[in-house]
């Protein structure tokens, strides 16, 4: 079975799909503020995904990470740069979710402080 989206090497909110893989990369400044980053609806088939995230360090803001599915919001996890803004933010291991079929997934980002520029990338295999 062979499945695709429109854009398999492009950037943006959906997630693509290009034979049993699914991926996506999306980068965005949050300031003071809530994203999505990705906002993505499985098909007929569910969805082993690893995230992971990063950002630049301009400030000591704390950024959480949020994941959606439909509607619910699952699972949380912060992240600080510390006293001295000389950390960086990257996830120490990727995060796993399974995306059930037809599941409606969301990652949201938020920023309680200065403009950052944070980047995502999600990577998986899906399963028909």
């Amino acid at each position: 079975m062979m499945l695709g989206s429109s854009n398999p090497v492009g950037t943006g909110t959906s997630l693509n799909v290009v034979g049993d893989h699914i991926f996506g990369n999306n980068q965005a400044v949050v300031d003071n503020s809530s994203i999505i980053m990705f906002d993505h609806t499985n098909g007929a088939y569910y969805a082993v995904v690893e995230i992971a995230a990063g950002r630049n360090m301009k400030s000591t803001a704390e950024v959480s990470t949020t994941v959606i599915m439909d509607g619910e919001e699952g699972y949380e996890s912060k992240f600080d740069n510390g006293i001295t803004s000389s950390l960086t933010m990257p996830f120490g291991a990727p995060m796993k979710v399974l995306i059930p079929p037809y599941a409606r997934f969301q990652l949201q980002f938020e920023a309680n402080d200065a403009a950052d520029t944070i980047g995502c990338t999600i990577t998986g295999r899906i399963y028909a």
